[in-house]
């Protein structure tokens, strides 16, 4: 199975463009052409339609839309005659984790092409204006993780106003944070979420991930996306200057719309002190996070062996298990803090922090942990 290597990298999902229709061959003619439906005697016109907008899904879970549209630009008297489709990661197949870049946005434009409804060559493409535009990145967590530490975590975190919106989805299908939606979006707070990729695959992208990501391990990938729904937005941001998938393919500064929208969301993170923990455990807990699997593993069989009653094994390996997670024996507070640490860095949270006092975990002890569990096979 290949692995996802692109975590934390900023990058365009999808977006709608527009194109003006003398820039570009029509194939398929009922796009622009009128509909005209006349009374054969007489030739008076009984109804009159604009051209039928193209659409088409294919059994990969590929979802193509071309339209035709007639725009007044407010700063010219003359009607444009454009054409809009959309443009979206799931177009590159099985490269659709790279997002949309300016190494592979050709890929998108010659599978356009193949539908044979209309033809754009690749510099028109570029320059297309730019709409609609949807930004993300992917990280890595499995679910439990996922759930407890971002999703239940940040949805206590968001800034919200009466006007805000804040849904958490915890189901099996489902495990997200969104955080508004395009009808309560503003530019200062956008329709954003948090959400489990692979579980969004499995679920509701079940055809395209069956046949382009069969050899694609996304069973622990979660991904952040954002929203700019239109030119407010990107004004807002400081980015008004960017009007064409080849300027926005090329900007240089997303990780920083990242980081200004997460601010305009979220409030900074606050470390409150362990409360209500026995002394011992905190001692064993803090002796344990320096073993390995191994060592860990020779402790607990070793103490079994030592027990003197029947009921005392279940209860050394409950007591064990308490400590340890089922998948694998990673440490829930280091994969915690790793987790949380990244996303933080990521957003630009500035917080300075060498250790969660709730757990006395340090940043020299997960770094160790995961080094000594990295070389450990399981």
């Amino acid at each position: 199975m290949t692995k996802v290597n692109n975590f934390y990298v900023p990058k365009v999902d999808s977006l709608r463009v527009r194109v003006p229709i003398c820039d570009i061959e029509i194939i398929d003619r009922t796009l622009i052409d009128n509909l005209i439906t006349v009374l054969e005697n007489t030739g008076e016109v009984i109804e009159q339609k604009k051209g039928k907008p193209f659409k088409k899904e294919t059994p990969g879970g590929l979802a193509f839309k071309i339209w035709a549209r007639e725009r007044k630009d407010i700063s010219e008297s003359e009607i444009k005659h454009e054409l809009y489709f959309l443009v979206n990661a799931k177009h590159l197949k099985e490269r659709y984790f790279e997002g949309i870049t300016i190494d592979n946005v050709d890929l998108i434009r010659q599978e356009i092409n193949s539908l044979n409804v209309i033809k754009i060559d690749l510099d028109t493409f570029l320059n297309c204006d730019i709409l609609d535009v949807d930004m993300c990145f992917d990280f890595e967590a499995n679910p439990g993780d996922f759930k407890k530490y971002v999703v239940n975590r940040y949805g206590d975190m968001a800034f919200t106003t009466k006007r805000d919106r804040v849904y958490q989805f915890t189901s099996k299908s489902n495990l997200g944070l969104e955080l508004n939606n395009r009808d309560y979006s503003t530019p200062g707070k956008p329709h954003a979420k948090f959400y489990h990729k692979g579980i969004e695959l499995e679920n509701n992208s079940a055809s395209f991930a069956d046949k382009f990501l069969k050899n694609v391990d996304y069973a622990n990938i979660c991904r952040f996306e954002f929203n700019l729904k239109n030119r407010r937005y990107f004004k807002h941001y400081g980015i008004g200057r960017i009007k064409t998938l080849k300027q926005l393919l090329k900007l240089s500064t997303k990780r920083r719309l990242f980081m200004d929208v997460y601010q305009n969301w979220f409030i900074k993170r606050k470390i409150m002190p362990a409360t209500g923990i026995d002394f011992k455990d905190m001692i064993i807990h803090s002796a344990f996070e320096l073993l390995n699997s191994y060592e860990l593993d020779m402790i607990i069989n070793n103490a079994v062996s030592k027990a003197t009653s029947r009921n005392q094994p279940g209860k050394i390996r409950a007591y064990y298990h308490n400590i340890m997670t089922a998948d694998k024996k990673e440490f829930h507070e280091a994969n915690r803090i790793m987790l949380t640490e990244k996303l933080d860095a990521f957003f630009g949270v500035q917080e300075n922090r060498t250790y969660d006092v709730r757990t006395n975990v340090t940043a020299a002890m997960t770094k160790k942990i995961k080094d000594i569990n990295d070389e450990i096979p399981f």
